[in-house]
């Protein structure tokens, strides 16, 4: 497994009054071990809570607020400077410089890659977590970091995630059953990252079902349960690496272009 060696800046405000995001480096474990993926992780806090129209980050990196953002609460606009943050932080360690600002904004609300690259960014109210890695490697990558449930919340939205673990008596494989819950919703999130950009419309947590896990290996597999486009039709099983620390799950699903990481 890979451990997050990428220094992450701290982000300072620049023209208008604004939040200073701090962001302080986290060596953390990354899921995925295949050498194709690069990554960054940070904690991040506000200094600051009043709004801005532009940051500056680390080696003149400038982020942007989007018009959309202006009005967010001072949480929402540290998690979205911050994602950018370690997310420029990956793609510099990944070698690539040519743009000061690579990470744009699509009208849906995802990270706009540069040309050649792909990436995803999660986050919970403190970690911030990034992957990036070149399209001619990587077709499609998701990553999801989500706070340990409780028991009581994973009760409550058990049903709703992945009633298949309990069915199948899949939940075993897990310590007990928020860590079972937890790692579902974050391997979902991950592929629906991964295949976002490739379906580009939304699907929720019952177009894939848990079908194999393996606690040791920390790996488990998803099935698409509906077709979500002439290529990825139902029955089309990724493959989805997580582990836990810090209170956390990381989940991540990576296809490489030759479509290894997946299987029919």
């Amino acid at each position: 497994m890979l451990r997050s060696v990428v220094s992450a800046p701290r982000i300072v405000p620049i023209g208008l009054p604004g939040p200073v995001v701090q962001l302080a480096p986290a060596e953390l474990i990354f899921p995925l071990s295949s050498g194709n993926v690069t990554w960054s992780a940070a904690g991040f806090r506000v200094l600051e809570e009043v709004g801005s129209a532009s940051i500056a980050g680390g080696e003149g990196a400038a982020f942007p607020i989007p018009e959309s953002l202006l009005a967010a609460a001072p949480r929402r606009l540290a998690s979205f400077l911050a994602g950018r943050g370690v997310a420029s932080a990956a793609l510099r360690h990944a070698g690539f410089r040519e743009w000061a600002q690579p990470i744009g904004r699509l009208a849906s609300g995802a990270p706009q890659w540069p040309v050649g690259w792909v990436g995803s960014i999660a986050h919970t109210d403190s970690l911030c977590v990034a992957a990036v890695a070149e399209k001619a490697i990587v077709s499609s990558l998701g990553i999801d970091c989500e706070l340990m449930m409780s028991q009581k919340i994973a009760s409550e939205v058990g049903k709703s995630i992945a009633p298949e673990l309990t069915a199948r008596g899949l939940d075993s494989a897990f310590t007990d059953f928020p860590q079972a819950m937890t790692v579902a919703f974050a391997a979902k999130e991950s592929l629906y990252k991964a295949l976002f950009p490739v379906v580009g419309a939304f699907f929720g947590f019952e177009a894939a079902e848990v079908e194999l896990v393996d606690a040791d290996a920390g790996m488990l597999e998803l099935r698409l349960t509906v077709a979500l486009s002439p290529a990825l039709p139902a029955g089309r099983v990724f493959q989805c690496r997580w582990v836990v620390q810090r209170d956390h799950v990381i989940a991540a699903v990576e296809v490489t272009s030759s479509g290894a990481t997946t299987r029919r």
